[in-house]
């Protein structure tokens, strides 16, 4: 099918057109035939030199019978792209002599280049975009509408728990009840997963973990849960098992477990959490590793130790309540973490004979970055007898996480105390008997803080005097001197305690 032009008669012929520049025998000036269906051009092109300066060049000549030549007659995109523009004719003979293209100067026609294509392929994009924001939007409000709706229904079907706090902690101020204490929904979200692993083991432990337990023997039992023995791929590990009714005991203790960075070699290691259903029951688990040497309080009872021992356990012991002190910042840093509730009972022995800190039911955790403090509501429902003086006498700032850790040293100076008591060196302290701090002062399960307080105001447990003839004893004697304070701005901080710990050299340790 033939492309009929403007200007074309019905029967194709040759016509004679003016050249210049474009001549066929290389002449200046003069003529050229076209072949049949050729036509006669004009064109004006600008060229732009190096040192800023143009020239128009005007051109005349013949085009061939070919469609891109045609084409080129009708290219409007020439005077943008290629600064030129070329007329065309075959009417008559030398009919492109009297043809005058206009071509405008580049920098004028740049801004007509948005005009066209461009424009269209940009206001198109916008418009896509735009689209789909606006559906990503309405989406994500549709979802935020859901999720409130369910909220509200779920509502009066499942209210939110309330857990009783002691009445003499709530009249001396000890615990804030301005600020409510809901934790059913985290509740909810443990139930719904059914176990929630450290990251670090979650790609090596099934959900299903409390299944795959087998219990042998009862360790410990408590006010609040049970320790037992237990059997998971062929060792043995801890489980601790709280009833339903102190499930949020479980859930703030699996949450300290849980922190971002909280694997170290001082700290009991977490395996995984777990809730099971036990006939009408719920029962939830905290599965750590099992140490059989028991709790530094069982092993004292058990063992006197000798210097190396001793040395080496407040070392680890002050390595590890440093590390829980300390605040790891980064993407995700850990968060610094008080013990609260530091004896002999909730510290462990390992096989190595260095010590390891768990029972993490009262610990605070602060993040600075956030200015977030977060502690449980029975904070300080456990033994009087290593609590700090500043607590006893309700003299304590509970939004100051530096109360806080001030609080772990002074219990940690008690459980110096309690290993120094047991430290047995040749010619000097033999046959040791293992004592409770304040043991003659204040009885077994004493839990009024005023009897207690008004001990710990008067006196200190006894420093025996040959402690000071030994120098790795006499450097850990001074420590907990300074470290029981009544003062608690006077103790030293944990990491000081650490590196003075840690310059004692004793051999073989």
């Amino acid at each position: 099918m033939a492309i009929r032009f403007e200007g074309e008669d019905d029967e194709y012929k040759s016509i004679t057109c003016y050249c210049e520049g474009h001549c066929p025998s290389g002449e200046q000036y003069g003529t050229c035939q076209t072949r049949p269906g050729g036509r006669c051009f004009t064109s004006v092109e600008i060229k732009y030199f190096d040192d800023g300066t143009s020239e128009t060049v005007l051109s005349y000549g013949c085009l061939p019978p070919n469609g891109m030549a045609q084409f080129q007659c009708r290219g409007k995109m020439l005077s943008a792209l290629q600064n030129k523009i070329m007329k065309c004719c075959d009417q008559y003979d030398h009919c492109n002599k009297h043809l005058l293209p206009v071509l405008q100067n580049h920098n004028d026609s740049s801004n007509n280049y948005w005009d066209g294509m461009t424009f269209k392929v940009l206001a198109g994009s916008l418009t896509i975009s735009f689209v789909v924001l606006i559906v990503v939007l309405l989406t994500m409000y549709i979802k935020y509408k859901k999720k409130e709706k369910n909220l509200q229904q779920a509502g009066p079907e499942e209210p939110n728990r309330t857990i009783k706090i002691p009445n003499n902690l709530v009249e001396n101020n000890i615990v804030d009840i301005s600020k409510d204490f809901t934790q059913q929904n985290k509740i909810d979200e443990r139930s719904n997963s059914k176990s929630t692993l450290d990251n670090s083991t979650s790609g090596l432990v099934q959900r299903t973990v409390s299944k795959q337990i087998q219990m042998d023997l009862l360790i410990a039992s408590g006010k609040y849960s049970e320790v037992w023995r237990g059997k998971w791929r062929d060792e043995n590990v801890s489980v601790k098992i709280y009833p339903q009714k102190y499930e949020h005991k479980w859930l703030w203790e699996t949450e300290i477990y849980e922190s971002v960075l909280m694997r170290h070699e001082n700290i009991l290691g977490y395996i995984a959490a777990d809730i099971i259903g036990a006939g009408l029951t719920t029962q939830m688990y905290i599965i750590t590793q099992y140490h059989e040497l028991g709790t530094l309080h069982n092993y004292l009872k058990k063992h006197p130790l000798n210097v190396k021992q001793l040395v080496k356990l407040v070392q680890s012991l002050s390595r590890g309540l440093s590390y829980l002190h300390i605040e790891v910042f980064g993407c995700k840093g850990k968060p610094s973490i008080a013990h609260n509730n530091i004896n002999s009972k909730t510290i462990l022995v390992k096989r190595d004979k260095e010590c390891c800190i768990g029972d993490f039911t009262k610990a605070v955790k602060f993040i600075s970055t956030q200015n977030k403090l977060e502690a449980p509501i029975d904070i300080y429902n456990c033994e009087p007898r290593y609590l700090a003086p500043e607590i006893l006498d309700r003299n304590f700032d509970q939004r100051n996480f530096e109360c806080y850790k001030m609080s772990d040293v002074y219990s940690f100076a008690l459980l110096m105390w309690e290993m120094l008591n047991r430290c047995e060196f040749q010619g000097t302290i033999q046959k040791t008997k293992y004592k409770w701090p304040y043991e003659d002062k204040i009885e077994l399960g004493e839990q009024n803080w005023s009897k207690v307080l008004d001990v710990v105001k008067q006196e200190r447990p006894e420093v025996k005097e040959e402690w000071f003839n030994e120098p790795l004893l006499k450097v850990i004697a001074k420590l907990l001197l300074e470290c029981w304070n009544m003062n608690p701005w006077a103790r030293h901080t944990i990491l000081r305690i650490k590196k003075t710990l840690l310059k004692l050299e004793c051999d073989d340790l």
